[in-house]
């Protein structure tokens, strides 16, 4: 499958990359920008930043995926998973920093669907376990080993869908501090 432009984002344990994979007859953006979650009082992050694609379909598109991963160079290692009720995250410590990588799981994306929420209210009723395109399931979020590949089913003429990935390091923080985790998620699931 062709990629779409690749985006890159450096960060003290490597760098990230976000990208398309396949996505052929579409219109896709990719928004990268420093954010600042809120989070509660004694929490702190060094950096966080908001990846967001926004994908409007000129026809009808096979399946494709939109990735979040680590550049195949980068040596990370220690990742691990590391989610929670509406968030799918990996979390990675090298170089002196713990940084986690987030976005919606399956069943924030299909609550998302339902209220219309830039994603097409037909993958409301696409549940958020199995791999088949063809027999209603989808498993929206695919774990990887450098990071993660939202799986989309084809788009219809016309449909669009914007999704998210936040980015949140800092240096080590005590084993106890989960500051990076709730950055992350605040700025993946906003509304959760």
């Amino acid at each position: 499958m062709p990629h779409h432009s690749i985006h890159s984002l450096p960060t003290p344990l490597g760098t990230l990359h976000t990208f398309l994979l396949g996505g052929a007859n579409t219109e896709a953006t990719c928004k990268m920008e420093a954010a600042i979650p809120e989070l509660v009082e004694g929490m702190t992050v060094e950096k966080c930043f908001l990846i967001r694609w926004n994908i409007n379909a000129e026809t009808e598109t096979a399946p494709f995926a939109i990735c979040c991963e680590w550049d195949k160079n980068d040596s990370v290692e220690n990742g691990r998973a590391d989610s929670g009720q509406f968030f799918a995250a990996q979390t990675w410590e090298g170089n002196g920093y713990t940084l986690t990588l987030g976005t919606g799981d399956g069943e924030v994306l299909s609550l998302e669907a339902h209220k219309g929420n830039n994603i097409p209210r037909r993958f409301s009723a696409v549940k958020q376990t199995g791999t088949s395109f063809d027999n209603g399931e989808l498993d929206w979020v695919e774990y990887t080993e450098r990071g993660f590949r939202i799986q989309v089913p084809s788009l219809k003429e016309h449909e669009a869908l914007a999704l998210l990935f936040a980015a949140a390091w800092k240096p080590h923080p005590s084993p106890e501090d989960a500051s990076t985790w709730f950055a992350a998620r605040a700025l993946s699931t906003p509304d959760m």
